[in-house]
């Protein structure tokens, strides 16, 4: 794909992508032309860990489809412990960078902690977003509803989330939008201008959509 060192060091060192399905951090680039390689960690980036290296050409590296295996991420504060689902998503402007770093992603829904992509590589949260790994709709009400307000939003798939405000019935968020409710984290019921949703989030999130509210 890069024929130069040069070349895949613009575009995908400092980066996170994909090797063998899971999500890595390439650090640096080398070799010679037609022979490049890339040194990279595997997420999330804790301290010093093991590092690794692959000729370019390897077919199990993943450097284009990476905007669809983004979404919600679970994180956790820093400062307070407070765990919430923020939205990541690819910016569509076209950048001479290929990877994922903070130039060509936005974070999106942060509300206990202004997370940025420093603090999304060094949490556990963006590797199971990337491998499509989330609890589901039931687990994730149970742990919402007894955390005592420690976990204020949970995904439930890259697109999907519930969040809860401790006052009101757990929301259903798609991409950020508010589009339903749930009362025990199995049936939802979808707002009267989002009933178009309703095939999307049957098929697409396997929910059980009720009558409208």
């Amino acid at each position: 794909m890069y024929d130069t060192k040069e070349e895949a060091h613009q575009k995908l060192v400092n980066s996170v992508v994909i090797y063998d399905n899971y999500p890595v951090y390439v650090d640096a680039a080398g070799g010679n032309k037609n022979h490049v390689w890339l040194q990279f960690r595997r997420l999330p980036l804790i301290g010093d860990g093991p590092s690794d290296k692959r000729d370019i050409n390897d077919p199990r590296w993943d450097f284009r489809n990476l905007g669809n295996k983004l979404g919600y991420v679970i994180m956790e504060s820093p400062s307070t412990k407070i765990r919430e689902s923020v939205y990541i998503s690819r910016l569509p402007i076209r950048v001479s960078r290929q990877g994922l770093d903070r130039k060509t992603i936005e974070i999106a829904g942060s509300t206990v902690y202004p997370f940025a992509w420093e603090h999304i590589i060094v949490q556990e949260g963006i590797v199971q977003t990337m491998q499509n790994l989330f609890l589901s709709s039931k687990d994730a009400f149970d742990s919402l509803v007894s955390s005592k307000g420690a976990v204020r939003s949970m995904p439930i798939g890259r697109k999907l989330a519930l969040t809860y405000d401790f006052v009101t019935p757990p929301v259903l968020l798609y991409r950020g939008d508010r589009v339903a409710y749930t009362e025990n984290g199995f049936r939802f019921k979808l707002a009267p201008h989002k009933q178009y949703l309703k095939e999307a989030l049957e098929d697409v999130g396997g929910l059980a959509i009720a009558a409208s509210y």
